[in-house]
């Protein structure tokens, strides 16, 4: 009998053994369309809901049909898939385990589903993705019916702000509930407790954001102190417990992202709450704030804390040396090695990745060209309103500096059509004409410039010295009159310089 129970055994450990070091093969068929581009990133370590740290593959097909087989990797991790044709045909943030494969369809070939894309997926360990689409198709769609429309600023009062997501949440549990109950579906432990989990993390950060609601009204006062107090003490009771709670029975397989993205916004507030300031936060105040986290997961919430201050344009007094210090609480490789490489991207002194992209004269210009300037650089988009205003503010620094042969300013589209970009530098609200206004050539956020600044919220600035020497590549964006005035006497200090 023991025999048996041996073989019986061994037979499952070689079966988990051979399914481990199957490779994850990604297959699809979409619509068919002429030179379609499917972008497939998968993130070994899903930096929060940044792209940081994906590796990502361009498929490029006309049948529409897709296949890449990507590396065996020991853990989980996150993949998503996009098509460039087909915009809204997007899947974000699948959850693949070792030895998982994928076969991705459209079921209906009409207008509604071109607009509205419903998937199939199948394939081996499959189902806990078709799962996942079908819950993120009927949340994007709105097809969960929840109690309660929630706008940000317009709770009455706390108990009820409470008390609607609370009923929203159990709205989104019952909802789980029911589609594990229609179908048979064969689902791994791990990715049932992680997704459970997550219900938990967004009505956690349903929570946050009503403190994050209150401390911005606080602040607009100008006797705000006591009501800081009563706002700290209200927190503590509402916010503690909730995270209490999560932590209770939680996975340190694999953290992920909707969690690292709470646990880098609660981060951020207690910073805030902790100094009773808006705007720049010292860089200590965010460091100290990292020693609530428990040992399993303050290391990936490290990396994700300097990812979303360099990459979001976060104002952080002493962001020189930011990711060094946090560098030094890090010791697995592949977190430690993306929060140096931001600590050298960043670093002043450092020579600009070098570029040449398309002007809105029709030329090219290179950086290279302009070793003799300062040169102050915005980064925008098309619909960016936050860039329309950072534009006024351009405006008014450049009028207060006057001219100056030394300085130069350069705007930079992240717009992919081309004619798009020559349109909104023509409406003259985004950048000015006398501005050296670039375009991507069509690559946007892809482009290499973008990706090695991993630049994700917008406006950006990034100002550079002669010799194409980085002076600051994220000096602070101004929120009010003071700020403005910061950053112009940043650019003067750098045309003394």
């Amino acid at each position: 009998m023991k025999k048996i129970y041996f073989l019986i055994l061994l037979a499952i450990v070689i079966d988990n053994n051979l399914s481990a070091q199957k490779n994850t093969i990604i297959q699809g068929k979409i619509w068919a369309t002429q030179n379609d581009t499917i972008t497939i990133t998968h993130y070994p370590y899903k930096i929060g809901i940044t792209s940081i740290g994906g590796i990502t593959n361009k498929l490029i097909t006309s049948t529409g049909k897709f296949s890449i087989q990507l590396p065996n990797y020991n853990h989980s991790y996150y993949l998503s898939i996009v098509s460039k044709k087909f915009g809204n045909l997007r899947l974000n943030d699948l959850f693949i385990e070792p030895g998982d494969s994928l076969m991705i369809e459209n079921l209906f070939d009409d207008p509604a589903n071109r607009k509205n894309p419903y998937l199939h997926i199948t394939g081996r360990n499959a189902d806990k993705n078709e799962l996942q689409h079908i819950w993120d198709h009927a949340n994007s769609y709105q097809k969960i019916k929840l109690p309660h429309i929630l706008i940000s600023g317009m709770d009455s009062n706390e108990v009820e702000a409470k008390e609607k997501r609370l009923q929203n949440y159990l709205t989104y549990k019952q909802y789980w509930d029911s589609l594990k109950e229609k179908k048979s579906y064969t689902l791994s432990p791990s990715f049932v407790k992680i997704f459970e989990k997550d219900l938990e993390v967004n009505y956690t950060g349903t929570l946050l954001g009503i403190t994050t609601g209150s401390f911005d009204k606080i602040m607009k006062n100008t006797n705000y102190k006591d009501d800081l107090q009563k706002l700290n003490d209200k927190y503590k009771k509402m916010i503690e417990p909730a995270f209490i709670n999560l932590f209770n029975g939680f996975n340190n397989q694999i953290l992920s992202p909707q969690f690292l993205h709470l646990a880098v916004k609660k981060t951020m507030l207690d910073a805030r709450l902790s100094t009773g300031r808006e705007g720049t936060i010292p860089a200590s105040e965010y460091l100290k704030s990292l020693e609530q986290w428990p040992t399993f997961c303050k290391q990936e919430i490290t990396t994700a804390l300097v990812a979303y201050v360099y990459s979001q344009g976060v104002n952080i007094d002493g962001e020189n040396d930011f990711a060094e210090s946090a560098s030094k609480l890090i010791d697995k490789p592949q977190l430690r090695s993306i929060v140096k490489e931001f600590a050298e991207n960043y670093k002043p002194g450092y020579t600009i990745l070098p570029f040449t992209m398309t002007n809105a004269n029709g030329g090219e210009t290179s950086i290279r060209d302009l070793q003799d300037k300062v040169i102050v650089i915005d980064f925008w988009f098309t619909g960016c309103t936050a860039c329309v205003m950072m534009s006024k503010v351009l405006r008014e620094v450049k009028k207060s500096i006057g001219e100056n042969k030394e300085l130069v300013f350069m705007s930079i589209s992240v717009d992919e059509e081309k004619e798009q970009w020559l349109k909104s530098v023509a409406m003259d609200i985004y950048t000015e004409n006398d501005n050296i206004n670039l375009y991507t050539n069509g690559e946007g956020i892809e482009h290499r410039l973008i990706k090695a600044y991993n630049i994700m919220g917008y406006p950006h600035l990034i100002i550079v010295g002669k010799n194409n020497k980085l002076i600051s590549g994220k000096p602070p964006i101004p929120r009010n009159r003071s700020e403005l005035i910061n950053l112009e006497n940043f650019i003067r200090k750098a045309i003394d310089n």
